[in-house]
């Protein structure tokens, strides 16, 4: 803006080259007709420029939609391998609720096919067998005697 206000010699073009810059940048108003025309043509150009930055934004946009794919295929695996390990664990619990049945009608001196075994051994042997019971806090055999 300042350009056009100073006078010298050989100042025309650097003023006529300044106003056009201003034109186009919208500081100034074109007023004659070859500044109109010349404002038109530059307006209608497209910059391509601005053809990179939509396509690098366009690219950046599918790349991000792919990432919140594959967190959401992570998290469906995720909630897959939870609910195995949740089935896993309540299988494991069954086992562990059957096995103790087992172990409790075992230890039943008075019941059951194993307990009549080992009462009839225990009367018979000339060495007294031992009898254990499976403790289910502490996972080990308590010695509960003959």
């Amino acid at each position: 803006m300042w350009i056009s206000n100073i006078q010298g010699t050989g100042l025309e073009p650097l003023k006529k080259l300044n106003r056009m810059n201003m034109i186009k940048q919208g500081i100034v108003d074109a007023e004659t007709d070859d500044e109109k025309q010349m404002l038109e043509q530059h307006q209608q150009q497209k910059d391509p420029n601005q053809d990179l930055l939509a396509a690098a934004a366009q690219q950046q946009v599918a790349e991000a939609a792919k990432l919140n794919a594959q967190a959401d295929g992570q998290k469906a695996v995720s909630a897959k391998d939870m609910a195995t390990a949740g089935k896993t664990m309540a299988e494991t619990e069954k086992v562990k609720a059957e096995t103790a049945e087992i172990v409790q009608a075992i230890n039943t001196p008075d019941e059951g096919q194993a307990a009549e075994t080992f009462n009839r051994f225990a009367e018979n042997a000339q060495i007294k067998p031992q009898r254990f019971r499976y403790n289910p806090q502490s996972g080990g055999l308590d010695n509960v005697g003959s």
